[in-house]
């Protein structure tokens, strides 16, 4: 990592930058020493803020390795929400709702809290999920497949994530 001479850079934040954007489609889960290496960092300090961003919920530890969660989404949302990007999923939306859905499932975190009120203005029911990792995104299209019978819509659905969590598009 680059060493940056202006007293107002903060070197501890760019670390902890670099281990998060060390993850990868490809590099999804890091060992300390993996976190080390992909970012040219000593691995106690690659240690050191895998934990500290462990302990904030960025990422998760099991068996030695780290994987990113859900939360890193947050870093993005609040510059995506000032893009307008409601106005962009507009036409979307109203598809959506011209469909007359029994159910909108939808991502549960901090990035619309404008998305809530507008399907309850609507009378559109509407279900908060917050998966942490792709095993829970598997989890909960299961449970939601069960819960409103369709088990083989949601069998379905969970074989076209595939295991390194990206969605594969398939033409119909």
């Amino acid at each position: 990592m680059p060493q940056e001479s202006n007293s107002d850079f903060v070197e501890a934040l760019a670390r902890g930058l670099a281990i998060i954007t060390a993850f990868s489609p490809t590099a999804t889960a890091l060992s300390v020493s993996d976190a080390a290496a992909r970012t040219s960092l000593p691995r106690p300090t690659a240690r050191r803020l895998l934990m500290t961003l462990e302990k904030l919920g960025y990422v998760r530890s099991s068996n030695g390795l780290y994987t990113l969660t859900t939360k890193v989404l947050e870093l993005g949302t609040t510059y995506i929400a000032a893009l307008g990007i409601w106005e962009l999923a507009r036409p979307h939306l109203e598809a959506l709702v011209a469909l007359g859905p029994d159910l909108v499932v939808r991502f549960g975190g901090t990035q619309d809290p404008r998305t809530p009120a507008r399907l309850d203005e609507l009378g559109i029911p509407h279900l908060a999920v917050r998966p942490d990792h792709v095993d829970d995104i598997y989890r909960t299209a299961e449970t939601l497949g069960t819960v409103t019978g369709h088990e083989a819509e949601a069998d379905s659905l969970n074989r076209l994530v595939v295991p390194a969590g990206v969605f594969v598009k398939i033409k119909a």
